[in-house]
């Protein structure tokens, strides 16, 4: 482990004192990549893992790299409190986390180191609101259909689709007036031709339907 890296570690193991292990465990994560066998590493990257799961996973590698490691053991018995929500001790595991090794590392250390520097989370712009206006729709109720169930006319006699006309005509009591008179009373013979009643006929062919 050079400077940069013993640097990047010390401060994780910081911010996972300070009850940061969510920023701990991205240093770790980081350091691991380059140094995936570094126990060190593995059994910080337990105490800081996001959930129990992935502590399981990184006890399991631990295992495989150092199973007989005091540390290992009491990171497991750690691991088994926190799974089952079973109060840890109040002094702690002597060697999980493995803090001597931080406190040794730091004081042989005398390297000028440089931190990763955080990315700068771009700002987004904030758009002004824009007011929209929704013209309210009009609704025009459709003309009512009128549909004429009135019977076609047609003239008997020759089909003619055309209405009968009406006139006037000196009835039969007009004519039976006229001719008592004019046998009983000349002068007044005329009076008959009063006597008026109205027929229609069809404007087509002219037959007298009355």
């Amino acid at each position: 482990m050079d400077g940069n890296d013993l640097a990047v570690f010390t401060r994780a193991v910081q911010y996972a004192q300070e009850g940061n292990k969510e920023k701990a465990f991205e240093f770790i994560k980081a350091l691991a990549q380059k140094d995936a066998n570094n126990i060190d590493f593995i059994l910080w990257g337990i105490y800081t893992a996001p959930n129990t799961e992935r502590a399981s996973l990184l006890l399991n590698r631990a295992k495989l790299i150092k199973p007989d490691d005091l540390a290992i053991q009491q990171a497991e018995q750690w691991l088994t409190n926190e799974k089952n929500n079973w109060p840890q001790p109040g002094e702690g595991f002597p060697f999980f986390p493995p803090k001597k090794y931080i406190a040794q590392n730091m004081g042989q250390s005398t390297t000028q180191v440089i931190l990763p520097v955080q990315p700068a989370v771009p700002v987004q712009p904030v758009m002004p609101t824009q007011q929209i206006y929704i013209q309210p729709q009009t609704f025009i109720a459709p003309q009512p259909i009128i549909i004429n169930t009135a019977p076609v006319y047609s003239c008997p006699y020759c089909r003619s689709p055309y209405p009968p006309l009406t006139s006037t005509r000196i009835s039969t009591g007009g004519w039976i007036t006229f001719a008592v008179l004019l046998i009983l009373f000349f002068p007044l013979c005329w009076v008959g031709f009063f006597s008026k009643t109205s027929y229609q006929y069809c404007g087509q062919c002219g037959v007298k339907f009355n």
